[in-house]
């Protein structure tokens, strides 16, 4: 790892320092369970503010083939100025970035507001860069007005890409800690 990497990965922890974050230990329901292979805690693991670094086997939540769709109770109406994400990459175990991010915003978990949806940086197919774990980070500016409940919702790549040796597969999707800020 190279000193700037390293620099990126200190200053991706130091964001999602739990007194930083204000999903920490929040109530989190997801629309589907995660692989039992990568459940960590369940849903609580996206708010329990262990930080998952370049290893899937630990602090990651793994979805295999379907979307993460994560609805996070505030407990009560908070002001949202920022919602962030980092989701692993490693193509050579299968692992993508999903293809669209996006997030809402609620005061009563019933009438949404959007926040704003991102894709992902392309996969190059630079073989070397492939074989190398990373991750990458999705933030959102939100308007800073009061919100009770924050719904991530990150879609997968519908099938592995072709010039990938699992061509047509489902993809993994992991994500580590959802933080708001």
């Amino acid at each position: 790892i190279t000193p700037a990497e390293y620099l990126v990965q200190i200053n991706n922890y130091l964001d999602k320092i739990p007194s930083q974050n204000k999903a920490y230990n929040c109530h989190v329901t997801l629309k589907e369970e995660p692989d039992k292979r990568y459940s960590c805690q369940g849903a609580k693991s996206l708010t329990d503010g262990k930080i998952g670094l370049l290893n899937y086997f630990s602090d990651w939540l793994g979805f295999y083939g379907q979307a993460l769709d994560a609805t996070i109770d505030l407990g009560q109406k908070t002001e949202v100025n920022e919602v962030m994400m980092d989701f692993y990459k490693f193509p050579l175990s299968w692992i993508f970035v999903p293809e669209t991010v996006e997030v809402f915003v609620s005061k009563d978990g019933k009438h949404w507001k959007h926040i704003g949806q991102q894709h992902a940086q392309p996969t190059g197919t630079d073989m070397v860069a492939l074989a190398k774990p990373n991750m990458q980070h999705f933030s959102f500016k939100a308007d800073g007005k009061p919100a009770r409940y924050v719904r991530v919702v990150a879609t997968p790549l519908a099938e592995i890409p072709q010039w990938h040796r699992a061509a047509g597969k489902p993809c993994w999707t992991f994500c580590d800690e959802i933080v708001i800020k």
